[in-house]
């Protein structure tokens, strides 16, 4: 299991597919990536903007 802080090379490693735990403003949002756009990752149906991420782990 890899964890990382948001950083621009986390964002371009990350693979459609993954499946993702990302801590968002005192909550954690579990789901699959479905897209990387220029401000948000997508996990369907939740769209996660980039300045609120404080955490992103990958679950393995």
């Amino acid at each position: 299991m890899a964890s990382s802080t948001l950083s621009g090379d986390l964002i371009e490693n990350l693979q459609l597919g993954t499946q993702l735990n990302i801590a968002v403003g005192g909550y954690i949002v579990s789901g699959t990536l479905t897209r990387v756009g220029n401000d948000y990752l997508y996990l369907a149906p939740i769209k996660v903007p980039f300045a609120n991420i404080l955490y992103i782990e990958e679950v393995s």
